[in-house]
Order: C-alpha cells, then structure tokens, then sequence
C-alpha cells in the first residue's frame, strides 16, 4: 500500500466506538472537549483520539506516565518535598532538613543538676541538646562535634561544692574509638592551681595504649601526677577519689577490680569551699579531632558519699 493514500471512512460502528462521548472516561477534560467540538472530518477525529490512546497504552511511555504522575503526587501532598530529617531533600538546594539543636543552661544526670558550659572565651563549647545530652540508657553524652564549620568540646560542672568525702563514676573506655586529640577528663576543680584530676587521653601520640592518669595540680610537680594504663576492652570503668583533708586516694576498677591506685599525702591538697566537680571532653590545642570524626564521652554514672 502507499503510504501516502489516505485511509478509509471507518465504519459507523467505529466512529461510535471511537468517539470522544464513548471514551471520555480515558481522556482529560481538555481533550474530550477538543474533539467534542471537533470540525475536520470524522477521519481526522479518529486519528486524532487514536494517536492519544497509543500514547497513553504504549507500555515504555506509560511507564513514565506512570512515574510522572506518583512523583507529582507525593510532590503535592508533602511527602517527599521538606517532610523530615532523615537525609530527604528539602526541594530547594537537596540540603538534608535538619531542625536546629536547642540550647541548653543545665542537664539532670544521677540526681544533680548540672550547669553547661556556655561557649566560652572563643566560642569553643558547644552547649546543645545534640552536644550534651541524657540518652536511653540514662547515659550522660558529652560530645565533640562540629557546629557551623567550628570544632566544639563540651563540658558540665556542678554548680556547689560537695566537699570532702568519696567521688565515684563510671566512663566508658574504648582505645580504638579514641582520638589523638582529645582528652576525657573528671575533675574537683577551683582553679588552675587547685585541682584533682583524672584524665584519659592518647595526648597526641597515635600509637600509645590507651592512657589514663591521676593527678593534683601543679601536675608538674614531683609526685603529683600518676599514669597508669586501661585495656580497650574494658568497657566502663570505675573511678574513684577519696579526698579528706589528710590525703586523696585515687583509684581505678574495672568490674570492682583494683587496676590502679595512687594515694597522695603532699602539700597541694586544699581545703573545700569553692570547688565544683567537672567533666569535661575536649579538644587538645583546641583544634580538631585527627579523624575529623564526632566523639563521644559516655558517663555511665556519677555519686558522691559525704565524709563521716
């Protein structure tokens, strides 16, 4: 056949078959009332009404008919476009949605209440209820992260003094998990000259075993400062220090074994009065961590038993 003859009038019973009445039901109002006031031929009609049902029906175009249509309606109904946080694009610059932290004065941990450190000097601890926060298993979590392009420490102290008496807490160890800058540190801190402290970090060193020790400020003081070493698998460990006025005995347990001990009777310890127990997890230098990673300082629990 040529394919430039013009095809035959369909039969009556076509035309009826294929008229816009009789299949409005697949087609879109506009085009039902196109061809509804249609004035070519009735040839012309049919085409027309046939080539927009090949369109609809060939398989490979309704596929993405198809897809067009779901993506709309989820578009629509807000189910893709801004919904959450979970890395879904917000439709405008494919930025995940993340609602901004809260920030926080103060956080209840092992019946206290315990003051945030607010920025500091330099803006350097973050003070966020993502930072320092109570998680399911009544874990404190304090956190090294990064805020607005600013690597941040966080630290919380109580705001009285306790005095003389038995300290206890328990922080998770683990050496692989901990960085080369970064220290975890417990403190009774008054200032830079009075101070017992428990510390736990690689101090820049990559290939030191997981280092922890006790010390009195001046920590450069002969006898005032004791290293000693925990094992990467010892999970939470104990810490304990005794302050009365004669002495502070430090120790370090794990599952209520002794692994270290160091009893200081020298002159730098103080009397109580202005003191306030810290923890604290931060940046050595106050750079960033050598893995560029997020941290976190878990304490497990805290309690303080007053002298008798």
């Amino acid at each position: 056949d040529d394919e430039t003859s013009e095809a035959p009038a369909p039969s009556a019973e076509a035309q009826t078959r294929e008229s816009p009445e009789a299949i409005a039901i697949d087609m879109p109002a506009e085009v039902v009332s196109s061809n509804a006031v249609h004035t070519g031929s009735a040839n012309e009609a049919a085409e027309e009404i046939t080539d927009y049902r090949n369109q609809i029906y060939n398989p490979g175009k309704k596929t993405w008919i198809v897809m067009g249509t779901v993506f709309l309606a989820l578009v629509a109904t807000g189910t893709i476009i801004g919904l959450n946080q979970k890395g879904v694009f917000n439709g405008k610059d494919n930025d995940p949605v993340v609602p901004a932290p809260n920030k926080i004065s103060s956080i209840s941990f092992a019946g206290y209440e315990w003051p945030v450190k607010q920025g500091g000097p330099k803006d350097l601890f973050a003070y966020t209820d993502d930072a320092v926060f109570v998680d399911s298993s009544g874990n404190l979590n304090l956190k090294v992260l990064r805020q607005n392009d600013v690597w941040k420490s966080t630290e919380v102290k109580l705001g009285q003094s306790l005095g003389y008496g038995e300290y206890e807490h328990e922080i998770r160890t683990s050496a692989a998990a901990l960085d080369t800058q970064l220290v975890s540190s417990s403190l009774i801190y008054a200032d830079d000259s009075r101070a017992l402290n428990i510390a736990l970090s690689k101090w820049l060193d990559p290939s030191a075993p997981y280092a922890s020790s006790f010390s009195v400020e001046p920590t450069d003081a002969p006898g005032n400062h004791f290293p000693f070493q925990v094992k990467a698998e010892a999970g939470f460990v104990k810490y304990r220090i005794n302050w009365t006025k004669e002495s502070i005995l430090f120790q370090s347990l794990v599952k209520d074994v002794l692994i270290a001990s160091f009893n200081y009777t020298g002159k730098f310890n103080f009397a109580p009065g202005d003191e306030a127990v810290v923890l604290k997890h931060w940046i050595f230098n106050n750079t960033m961590p050598a893995d560029q990673h997020e941290h976190s300082m878990v304490i497990k629990s805290f309690s303080f038993k007053p002298q008798k």
